[in-house]
């Protein structure tokens, strides 16, 4: 089988192995795809399954983490502890179920700051930005002008409500 694009242009073949190598590349992601996801359509559709998704009686949350040994959802709820596991349900996926307290609100409270723990195959741990979060913005002391310290410049909140903003001018909201 060839590439119809080393006939329209000549000066592609001197990188025909790295062409290759994509191509094939794309066709093994796409087929995983196909057999873990029912399709890239389906997993494009990410955020109806990922992130904090409201169920009967209380939250799952889940994050695509595919080079994770083990995770976990720290936070002010637990006062930034490994102590709410998530559990791996195969191919790069982790999920953790909040049940409701008693009184039926959330187990995590409104805008309580969260992040994501994940102890990486090589066994180094990192703090992450959740990549389904619904809020996040950075601290008003730390700009662009300033040394990136890691995440602790960013506040990442369970949101639990849509928000709409109108700026109304040269001020944001934040």
């Amino acid at each position: 089988m060839s590439l119809r694009i080393f006939e329209i242009d000549r000066t592609l073949e001197a990188c025909q192995g790295q062409i290759w190598d994509r191509v094939n590349g794309y066709r093994y992601w796409l087929g995983e795809l196909d057999k873990n996801e029912a399709g890239l359509e389906n997993f494009a559709e990410g955020y109806k399954i990922f992130g904090f998704i409201r169920e009967k009686g209380g939250y799952t949350y889940r994050e695509w983490l595919p080079n994770a040994k083990q995770a976990f959802l720290i936070g002010a709820f637990n006062d930034w502890q490994n102590s709410t596991p998530l559990k791996s349900e195969g191919f790069g996926r982790w999920a953790v179920f909040l049940p409701d307290k008693v009184d039926g609100s959330p187990g995590i409270p409104h805008a309580t700051q969260i992040k994501v723990r994940v102890e990486a195959n090589d066994g180094s741990w990192h703090d992450r930005v959740p990549a389904w979060i619904k809020l996040a913005w950075q601290e008003l002391r730390s700009s662009c002008g300033v040394i990136y310290r890691g995440l602790s410049n960013y506040y990442i909140l369970f949101w639990r409500f849509l928000i709409i903003v109108i700026v109304m001018g040269p001020k944001t909201p934040f």
